[in-house]
């Protein structure tokens, strides 16, 4: 017995408390340097993703830039030419509503210019105002002649109603080639007293104090 208490008191002197407490600071100093180690993998994760990130938005902004680039480059090489076509259909538009209707009030001047532009727009008809015009026998006015290109100059040099009708005929086809028709159904206009067979075929649908208007049936 007395053999056995000594070999266990030698036992119970070989267990050291402190032993514990550095296998529980290993352990924690692993657990914190295993954390250490992951946290640096995100971050090498996290900074590869953001630098990618940052490249992609530069790219996308370079190629923003290019386009606006490009844009402001096609604007600049078309704006003339759409200036000229513009300008060309402005002065198609002045030319028929003198001709056909500058003795007319200012209603029926906006109607005359309302069927033009709605036959650009028809399939049946040309896609231009001056080829709306051009086409033979649709306005009476060019039935066999042509107005001279310096019309308008020779209008305004002889004064009188004509060249006060026309200054007023710009500022109508000024704001028609600007904002369109107001009148979308009328397509053909005869003077009252005209009777034609193709008219059966129609609608009429309104009068002014010189022309009838009519539509597609």
């Amino acid at each position: 017995m007395k053999q056995t208490n000594q070999t266990n008191q030698t036992n119970t002197k070989g267990i050291n408390p402190d032993n514990k407490q550095e296998n529980k600071t290993a352990a924690w100093q692993y657990i914190a340097t295993l954390a250490a180690s992951i946290s640096a993998a995100v971050s090498i994760v996290c900074l590869g993703y953001l630098h990618d990130t940052r490249t992609n938005q530069q790219q996308i902004q370079q190629r923003i830039e290019q386009l606006e680039e490009s844009k402001s480059e096609l604007r600049r090489k078309t704006k003339p030419r759409l200036e000229a076509f513009y300008t060309k259909e402005k002065e198609c538009l002045e030319e028929v509503i003198f001709f056909e209707i500058r003795q007319g009030d200012t209603k029926a001047m906006h109607n005359v210019a309302d069927v033009v532009l709605n036959r650009t727009k028809e399939k049946n008809f040309p896609d231009t105002v001056c080829k709306v015009i051009e086409q033979p026998k649709q306005f009476s006015y060019r039935n066999g002649l042509k107005p001279p290109k310096n019309w308008q100059q020779n209008v305004f040099k002889l004064g009188g109603e004509d060249a006060i009708a026309l200054l007023k005929i710009k500022e109508i086809a000024k704001e028609k080639i600007q904002h369109g028709s107001t009148n979308e159904k009328i397509l053909w206009y005869t003077t009252h007293n005209t009777r034609r067979t193709w008219m059966k075929n129609l609608s009429l649908v309104h009068k002014d104090s010189w022309h009838k208007f009519f539509a597609k049936a």
